[in-house]
């Protein structure tokens, strides 16, 4: 069973693996659905402090698998040679600064771009307004075959010295997380994204947050902590009695 945990400062707070069908999966609103470029993944600030995003790293299984051949190779050693050719499902957050509070979104984007302005692996981005002033990313990912699985996959956020801070994954999937990293399980199949209800909290089914008709929301989450959502103690001190007015 899960139990919400304190966040990272820098975690991982909403997925889209599976692509709704038809207009309803623009995600990236660039006007067209694509099962692949629609694909993102958004991380939030959840600490008081500004975080410099430099070597920060989004991989899913089959691309830490196949540069760290099979986990033989630790993936600091693994990224110092990494090549951003579009024919990996990876991405290095380049040298920028996610403010407390803040949202980073990156998309898969093969052959799309997101609405607005966005930065890639060798370029910072701008806050954007179509999407809750996040910064948007793109992977300008060069093939259709690189995407996250819709049946089982996972996605690590690993930081600039290779830790694996979190590790999210859903279904079946073929290639085992490592020993060293922390897994959280998310619905295998979310109608339409998968996003965490509090900062910290279970991922969950967007659709099961509110709004039936939102099938996910790039950009926005609010970093609220678990302990905001419990009711305020009670004053425990005994109160004043009321004075008798017929006295």
């Amino acid at each position: 069973m899960f139990h919400a945990t304190a966040a990272p400062p820098l975690s991982m707070t909403e997925v889209l693996f599976a692509v709704p069908q038809g207009d309803a999966g623009d995600a990236n609103k660039d006007g067209k659905r694509s099962a692949t470029a629609d694909e993102f993944v958004e991380i939030a600030n959840t600490s008081t402090k500004d975080i410099d995003l430099k070597g920060w790293t989004l991989v899913d299984s089959d691309s830490w698998s196949f540069l760290t051949d099979k986990g033989k190779v630790a993936w600091s050693k693994a990224a110092e040679k990494l090549k951003h050719d579009g024919k990996d499902w990876v991405f290095v957050f380049p040298l920028c600064t996610l403010k407390a509070g803040e949202r980073a979104v990156v998309f898969n984007g093969f052959e799309q771009s997101p609405k607005g302005p966005s930065g890639s692996h060798a370029a910072a981005a701008e806050r954007n307004k179509d999407f809750d002033r996040a910064l948007i990313f793109t992977m300008k990912v060069e093939t259709s075959k690189v995407a996250l699985g819709n049946d089982g996959d996972w996605v690590a956020l690993i930081s600039p010295e290779g830790k694996f801070v979190e590790l999210v994954k859903w279904g079946k999937h073929d290639v085992a997380p490592p020993s060293e990293a922390k897994v959280t399980d998310a619905p295998a199949e979310p109608k339409g994204s998968v996003q965490r209800d509090t900062a910290g909290g279970a991922f969950v089914d967007h659709q099961t947050l509110g709004d039936k008709d939102r099938l996910f929301s790039p950009g926005e989450f609010k970093a609220s902590t678990p302990d905001s959502k419990k009711p305020a103690k009670p004053d425990l001190a005994p109160a004043e009695p009321a004075e008798d007015p017929k006295k």
